[in-house]
Protein backbone atom coordinates (compact mmCIF):
# COMPACT_ATOMS: atom_id res chain seq x y z
CA UNK A 1 0.00 0.00 0.00
CA UNK A 2 1.38 3.52 -0.93
CA UNK A 3 2.27 5.91 1.74
CA UNK A 4 1.81 9.66 0.79
CA UNK A 5 4.39 11.43 3.64
CA UNK A 6 1.87 13.28 5.88
CA UNK A 7 -1.19 12.05 4.54
CA UNK A 8 -1.56 9.30 6.25
CA UNK A 9 -2.63 9.42 9.94
CA UNK A 10 0.30 7.81 12.47
CA UNK A 11 -3.19 5.98 14.13
CA UNK A 12 -4.99 5.35 10.92
CA UNK A 13 -3.40 4.04 7.64
CA UNK A 14 -5.65 5.48 4.50
CA UNK A 15 -5.93 3.18 1.59
CA UNK A 16 -4.91 3.87 -2.33
CA UNK A 17 -8.04 3.40 -5.29
CA UNK A 18 -5.48 1.26 -6.58
CA UNK A 19 -4.75 -1.11 -3.44
CA UNK A 20 -6.74 -4.57 -3.80
CA UNK A 21 -8.90 -5.68 -1.19
CA UNK A 22 -6.93 -8.09 0.31
CA UNK A 23 -4.95 -5.23 1.14
CA UNK A 24 -8.41 -3.60 3.14
CA UNK A 25 -9.03 -6.48 4.47
CA UNK A 26 -5.59 -7.14 6.23
CA UNK A 27 -6.02 -3.11 7.41
CA UNK A 28 -9.43 -3.78 8.78
CA UNK A 29 -8.59 -6.73 10.91
CA UNK A 30 -5.21 -4.64 12.16
CA UNK A 31 -6.89 -1.20 13.07
CA UNK A 32 -10.25 -3.14 13.84
CA UNK A 33 -12.16 -0.01 12.55
CA UNK A 34 -15.33 -0.40 10.21
CA UNK A 35 -14.41 2.35 7.65
CA UNK A 36 -11.18 3.17 5.90
CA UNK A 37 -10.16 6.61 3.96
CA UNK A 38 -9.84 6.12 0.17
CA UNK A 39 -6.70 8.47 -1.29
CA UNK A 40 -5.94 8.90 -5.13
CA UNK A 41 -2.74 11.14 -5.68
CA UNK A 42 -3.03 13.25 -2.24
CA UNK A 43 -6.86 13.68 -1.87
CA UNK A 44 -9.39 11.99 -0.38
CA UNK A 45 -11.75 10.70 -2.82
CA UNK A 46 -13.89 8.11 -1.28
CA UNK A 47 -14.83 6.02 1.86
CA UNK A 48 -14.68 2.14 2.20
CA UNK A 49 -17.14 0.11 4.55
CA UNK A 50 -15.92 -3.07 5.72
CA UNK A 51 -19.93 -3.94 5.74
CA UNK A 52 -20.28 -3.12 2.30
CA UNK A 53 -17.04 -4.84 1.36
CA UNK A 54 -17.74 -8.25 3.22
CA UNK A 55 -21.51 -8.15 1.44
CA UNK A 56 -20.10 -7.31 -2.04
CA UNK A 57 -17.89 -10.08 -1.65
CA UNK A 58 -20.25 -12.63 -0.34
CA UNK A 59 -22.72 -11.75 -3.31
CA UNK A 60 -19.58 -12.62 -5.70
CA UNK A 61 -19.42 -9.26 -6.76
CA UNK A 62 -15.80 -8.71 -5.43
CA UNK A 63 -12.87 -10.59 -4.89
CA UNK A 64 -9.56 -10.29 -3.02
CA UNK A 65 -7.39 -8.99 -5.81
CA UNK A 66 -10.24 -7.09 -6.82
CA UNK A 67 -8.77 -2.90 -7.44
CA UNK A 68 -10.68 -0.89 -3.75
CA UNK A 69 -12.40 1.83 -6.23
CA UNK A 70 -14.46 -1.10 -7.28
CA UNK A 71 -15.96 -1.63 -4.15
CA UNK A 72 -15.65 2.19 -2.19
CA UNK A 73 -18.03 4.97 -1.88
CA UNK A 74 -17.63 7.53 -4.33
CA UNK A 75 -16.42 11.10 -4.19
CA UNK A 76 -18.75 13.59 -2.62
CA UNK A 77 -20.84 15.61 -4.64
CA UNK A 78 -20.82 19.78 -4.30
CA UNK A 79 -23.61 21.78 -4.46
CA UNK A 80 -23.37 22.25 -8.19
CA UNK A 81 -24.05 18.53 -8.57
CA UNK A 82 -19.50 18.14 -9.31
CA UNK A 83 -17.11 15.91 -8.15
CA UNK A 84 -15.44 17.34 -4.81
CA UNK A 85 -11.84 16.92 -4.47
CA UNK A 86 -11.42 16.36 -0.59
CA UNK A 87 -7.28 17.19 0.04
CA UNK A 88 -7.80 19.29 3.26
CA UNK A 89 -10.01 19.64 6.31
CA UNK A 90 -11.50 22.86 4.49
CA UNK A 91 -12.73 21.02 2.11
CA UNK A 92 -14.62 18.58 4.10
CA UNK A 93 -15.83 21.12 6.28
CA UNK A 94 -17.80 22.86 3.16
CA UNK A 95 -18.81 19.57 2.12
CA UNK A 96 -20.64 18.46 5.15
CA UNK A 97 -21.04 21.74 6.76
CA UNK A 98 -24.07 24.07 5.31
CA UNK A 99 -24.69 27.37 7.34
CA UNK A 100 -22.69 28.90 10.47
CA UNK A 101 -21.64 26.55 12.96
CA UNK A 102 -24.07 25.22 15.89
CA UNK A 103 -22.21 26.09 18.85
CA UNK A 104 -23.27 26.63 22.75
CA UNK A 105 -21.59 29.52 24.77
CA UNK A 106 -19.43 28.83 27.94
CA UNK A 107 -22.15 31.13 29.62
CA UNK A 108 -25.45 29.69 28.33
CA UNK A 109 -27.71 27.34 30.39
CA UNK A 110 -28.00 23.86 30.41
CA UNK A 111 -31.93 24.30 29.24
CA UNK A 112 -31.11 26.76 26.56
CA UNK A 113 -28.37 23.89 25.17
CA UNK A 114 -31.18 21.52 25.77
CA UNK A 115 -33.25 23.07 23.20
CA UNK A 116 -30.34 23.10 20.97
CA UNK A 117 -29.96 19.44 20.93
CA UNK A 118 -33.54 19.08 20.12
CA UNK A 119 -33.73 21.83 17.93
CA UNK A 120 -30.90 21.12 15.11
CA UNK A 121 -31.03 17.03 16.40
CA UNK A 122 -27.24 16.81 17.25
CA UNK A 123 -26.05 14.91 20.15
CA UNK A 124 -22.78 16.76 20.66
CA UNK A 125 -21.86 20.52 20.57
CA UNK A 126 -18.79 22.58 20.68
CA UNK A 127 -18.54 25.41 23.24
CA UNK A 128 -16.75 28.67 22.60
CA UNK A 129 -16.19 31.10 25.17
CA UNK A 130 -15.45 34.41 23.33
CA UNK A 131 -14.64 33.70 20.10
CA UNK A 132 -12.77 30.40 20.77
CA UNK A 133 -13.40 26.74 21.13
CA UNK A 134 -13.48 26.05 25.28
CA UNK A 135 -14.51 22.70 25.05
CA UNK A 136 -17.97 20.19 23.54
CA UNK A 137 -20.72 19.54 25.30
CA UNK A 138 -22.57 15.89 25.29
CA UNK A 139 -26.53 15.63 24.90
CA UNK A 140 -25.67 11.74 27.17
CA UNK A 141 -24.17 13.98 30.25
CA UNK A 142 -26.11 16.93 30.34
CA UNK A 143 -29.26 14.00 30.67
CA UNK A 144 -27.62 12.06 33.04
CA UNK A 145 -26.47 14.68 35.38
CA UNK A 146 -29.81 16.27 35.15
CA UNK A 147 -31.09 12.33 36.41
CA UNK A 148 -28.80 12.69 39.16
CA UNK A 149 -29.50 16.12 40.00
CA UNK A 150 -26.15 17.17 40.39
CA UNK A 151 -26.92 19.95 37.33
CA UNK A 152 -29.99 21.85 37.25
CA UNK A 153 -31.15 23.74 33.81
CA UNK A 154 -29.79 26.70 35.07
CA UNK A 155 -26.28 25.32 35.79
CA UNK A 156 -23.95 27.32 33.19
CA UNK A 157 -22.62 25.05 30.07
CA UNK A 158 -18.92 25.55 31.34
CA UNK A 159 -19.74 23.67 34.86
CA UNK A 160 -21.00 20.58 32.01
CA UNK A 161 -18.38 20.52 28.85
CA UNK A 162 -15.87 18.39 28.56
CA UNK A 163 -12.47 20.52 28.09
CA UNK A 164 -10.42 17.87 26.46
CA UNK A 165 -11.47 18.61 22.36
CA UNK A 166 -10.38 16.37 19.61
CA UNK A 167 -9.68 19.13 16.95
CA UNK A 168 -8.45 19.26 13.86
CA UNK A 169 -6.55 22.38 11.51
CA UNK A 170 -8.18 23.68 8.35
CA UNK A 171 -5.39 23.10 6.41
CA UNK A 172 -4.66 19.84 7.87
CA UNK A 173 -4.43 16.61 5.37
CA UNK A 174 -7.96 15.49 4.84
CA UNK A 175 -7.03 11.92 5.94
CA UNK A 176 -6.42 13.08 9.27
CA UNK A 177 -9.82 13.59 10.29
CA UNK A 178 -10.32 9.48 10.77
CA UNK A 179 -7.79 9.51 13.62
CA UNK A 180 -10.58 11.15 15.52
CA UNK A 181 -13.83 9.92 13.77
CA UNK A 182 -12.87 6.03 14.58
CA UNK A 183 -12.93 6.68 18.08
CA UNK A 184 -16.63 8.24 17.91
CA UNK A 185 -15.59 11.77 18.66
CA UNK A 186 -16.63 15.14 17.74
CA UNK A 187 -13.39 16.31 14.97
CA UNK A 188 -13.70 20.57 15.60
CA UNK A 189 -12.41 21.98 12.89
CA UNK A 190 -10.11 24.98 13.90
CA UNK A 191 -8.96 28.02 12.32
CA UNK A 192 -4.95 30.21 13.37
CA UNK A 193 -6.92 31.56 15.69
CA UNK A 194 -8.91 28.53 17.25
CA UNK A 195 -12.30 29.56 16.00
CA UNK A 196 -14.80 26.55 15.18
CA UNK A 197 -15.48 26.93 11.65
CA UNK A 198 -16.35 23.59 11.27
CA UNK A 199 -17.89 20.22 12.76
CA UNK A 200 -17.43 16.72 11.61
CA UNK A 201 -18.71 13.72 12.37
CA UNK A 202 -18.86 10.08 10.97
CA UNK A 203 -22.00 9.53 10.12
CA UNK A 204 -22.68 13.18 8.18
CA UNK A 205 -19.20 12.09 6.48
CA UNK A 206 -20.55 8.62 5.32
CA UNK A 207 -23.69 10.51 4.66
CA UNK A 208 -21.79 12.53 1.87
CA UNK A 209 -19.70 9.50 0.30
CA UNK A 210 -23.12 7.82 0.02
CA UNK A 211 -25.46 10.58 -1.36
CA UNK A 212 -22.34 10.74 -4.22
CA UNK A 213 -22.41 6.95 -5.04
CA UNK A 214 -26.29 6.79 -4.81
CA UNK A 215 -26.55 9.69 -7.53
CA UNK A 216 -24.16 8.13 -9.71
CA UNK A 217 -25.71 5.04 -9.41
CA UNK A 218 -29.39 6.85 -10.71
Amino acid sequence: MRRRGGMVSSLMDAIDVADRVETALHLFRRHEVLHLPVVERGALVGLLSKAELLRQRQRGGVTETSAVRDVMCTEVLDDRGGDSKLYRIRDIVRAVCKGPVVHAAASDRVGAVLNLFRRHEVTQLPVVDGTVLAGTVAKADVLRRLLRGSIRCSTPVRDVMRTAVSTVHVDASAPEVFRILERDELAVALDDERHVVGVITRSRLAEIFARGGAARSS
